[in-house]
């Protein structure tokens, strides 16, 4: 997508206009307002510079592939660089004259003086410490780029600026603090507030202070994902209304035909069951029969003859579940059927950025006793509400929605959407247990 909107335009000139050594920058990207895109296209006009030299990091490979495939950039313009113990087969082909592998067959870094010709160097949060190691001064690189910040743990996030940075290098995250955190499964480390990202903190920062935190935040509000009806509820419960809506309705309005719609108006369902969750042993992981049960009759009918008008593929579908054993259980069932082998399933981390035509997802949890242990370890949808709001902005023309009405509502915020639901007429199944004009 090329960039169009004004907010992506702002933040753009906004970050190249700044002197040497600015407080830190974010370019805070809500759900589907295209925040990597703007990352990559502030790098590219920050090099008509040649003198430019810019480090880009994130916390995964497979983001920081995402950002150098993205740049596309010519072998002497950009290197990859990765980490010795990771598996060359694992490289991006778009990628492959981007880096180094020596004779030995694994990723080697170059020398120092070739290093140094670079204009772009893109690597995890962690790798981008191997700079350091190998003797690139501090300062070498006039913009240190982090994308994903959110979720990056905040340790890890600082690795670039700490070995890399000077008093005259900008920094620039991109990401959303309203969407997933850092996984933190260490007591510890959560008791020390390392569930808490650096991009968090500074925004926190400019929250409290604005102009005197010296953090400047570019928010992008033009959404190219979801049709009105599925982002309205975030908007309103996390962008307090900022997002306007600009997806193409060539798609967001293709699913109107589908058979299981109770009127061609509906963009969310949701499925009402009283499903048994259920677990293996002590494990922490639930499953849920009934519903991996109606996410294949909700996925049979989407593939089936009688909504071939659709013309969709297992590429145009997705489900997630909080929960692997429950994604386990549906795979298995996919791989039955060959139409159905190639749907992406899996938990709500995994989608992250990720968008479908038709999103499914299935909550799993139905005994309210379990709640309070997901609580303790971080486990469900009920847990977060960010897990929450990246779970209902997938979906770009249908997100249907299977669970238990009675343990979901016990969330206030669930209890909202739900009423949202019911009263745009997505609701189906078991019938409604509360009043849902009562305000919540």
């Amino acid at each position: 997508r090329m960039i169009s909107s004004n907010a992506e335009q702002e933040a753009i000139r906004g970050i190249c206009s700044q002197g040497p050594g600015s407080g830190p920058s974010v370019i805070w990207g809500p759900p589907g307002t295209g925040k990597t895109v703007t990352m990559v296209e502030t790098i590219r006009q920050l090099l008509r510079n040649p003198l430019c030299r810019i480090l880009a990091c994130a916390p995964s490979n497979a983001a920081a592939d995402l950002i150098a495939t993205r740049l596309g950039l010519e072998p002497n313009i950009l290197f990859r660089l990765y980490s010795v113990s990771r598996d060359v087969k694992l490289l991006p082909s778009k990628l492959q004259d981007n880096v180094l592998i020596n004779s030995e067959g694994s990723f080697a870094v170059p020398p120092l003086e070739e290093l140094e010709k670079y204009h772009v160097v893109v690597s995890t949060c962690v790798t981008a410490g191997v700079l350091l190691g190998v003797g690139l001064r501090r300062g070498h690189f006039n913009y240190i780029f982090i994308d994903e910040a959110g979720q990056a743990h905040e340790p890890e996030t600082l690795i670039p600026m700490r070995a890399l940075a000077d008093k005259y290098t900008n920094v620039v995250l991109s990401g959303d603090p309203k969407q997933l955190p850092p996984m933190i499964r260490s007591p510890l480390a959560l008791k020390l507030g390392l569930k808490k990202s650096y991009l968090e903190r500074m925004f926190e920062l400019w929250e409290n202070q604005m102009k005197k935190s010296g953090v400047t935040v570019f928010m992008l509000k033009d959404h190219f994902r979801s049709h009105p009806d599925i982002i309205d509820f975030s908007n309103k419960n996390f962008y307090q209304n900022k997002l306007q809506y600009h997806a193409d309705p060539a798609i967001t309005e293709s699913m109107r035909k589908f058979s299981k719609l109770k009127t061609p108006d509906v963009h969310i369902m949701f499925h009402a069951v009283s499903g048994k969750d259920d677990r293996e042993g002590r494990s922490p992981s639930f499953f849920n029969i009934e519903e991996a049960s109606l996410v294949n009759v909700y996925v049979e009918a989407l593939l089936g003859r009688e909504n071939q008008k659709l013309r969709l593929t297992h590429e145009h579908i997705g489900v997630i579940s909080p929960y692997q054993a429950q994604c386990g259980k549906i795979l298995r069932t996919f791989k039955k059927n060959p139409k159905m082998s190639g749907i992406k399933v899996g938990s709500v981390e995994e989608f992250q950025g990720q968008e479908r035509r038709v999103i499914i997802v299935s909550t799993v949890r139905s005994s309210v006793e379990f709640i309070d242990y997901d609580l303790k370890h971080d486990l469900g949808f009920v847990a977060d509400p960010r897990r929450f709001n990246v779970t209902i902005t997938r979906a770009q023309a249908l997100l249907i929605v299977i669970g238990n009405p009675l343990s979901l509502s016990l969330d206030p915020l669930w209890r909202a959407f739900l009423n949202k639901v019911y009263h745009g007429g997505g609701w189906t199944g078991k019938h409604i247990d509360w009043d849902p004009n009562e305000p919540v």
